[in-house]
């Protein structure tokens, strides 16, 4: 097992370490999927900004909030929209996996820029879709 850093949890450590196997151990074990860093950051989010995708897949199926929005507005729906993965990669298949879940769950594609998702939250309109 691993020791997460102050104010982190496991599973976003386990992200963070790049450890799918841990994640999914952990998730196994009803770690919730939703765990934060010291920074706040989702796993989601942490999983998508670092272009780990068959990682975000599987905390999507155990139920990570896709609508997740940091402080800054960043998403990680903005992060899959710019990742600069290879397609024929298994990362890149993942991706489009990843991308293909959001829209069947409603997520606006492309994506709103962190700019548009600050004042959507500010506004009390996000998330779009209840």
């Amino acid at each position: 097992m691993i020791t997460p850093r102050p104010g982190s949890t496991p599973l976003a450590q386990a992200v963070v370490n790049r450890d799918l196997a841990l994640v999914e151990k952990l998730l196994a074990v009803g770690a919730p999927p939703d765990s934060a860093d010291e920074r706040g950051q989702s796993a989601l989010t942490l999983a998508t900004a670092t272009d780990q995708y068959r990682m975000a897949n599987l905390l999507v199926a155990h139920g990570a909030n896709i609508w997740f929005a940091d402080r800054l507005g960043f998403t990680p729906a903005i992060f899959a929209q710019y990742s600069r993965l290879r397609p024929d990669s298994e990362e890149g298949r993942a991706l489009r996996q990843f991308i293909s879940l959001l829209q069947k769950a409603g997520y606006p594609w492309p994506p709103a820029t962190p700019p548009e998702v600050k004042a959507l939250r500010e506004a009390g309109r996000w998330p779009p879709v209840r």
